[in-house]
């Protein structure tokens, strides 16, 4: 099954995986979660079978450097 997800990883290891929508308890969902990485460099991997073609959906995040 092919869907839009973003993928969270330091170094090739993935700390998070997200689909879905913050309205669904059904998906996993970012919300207020904090991930931290353990090397210092995160990447974040967007990948969608492009089936939600509604105006301005997607991803949102915030970072912080420490």
């Amino acid at each position: 099954m092919i869907r839009s997800e973003l993928s969270v990883e330091a170094e090739g290891e993935v700390l998070a995986l997200f689909c879905g929508r913050e309205e669904t308890d059904t998906e996993a969902v970012p919300a207020q979660r904090v991930i931290t990485s353990p090397r210092s460099s995160l990447s974040l991997l967007f990948s969608s079978d492009f089936s939600n073609e509604e105006r301005y959906s997607g991803f949102m995040a915030h970072y912080s450097a420490a």
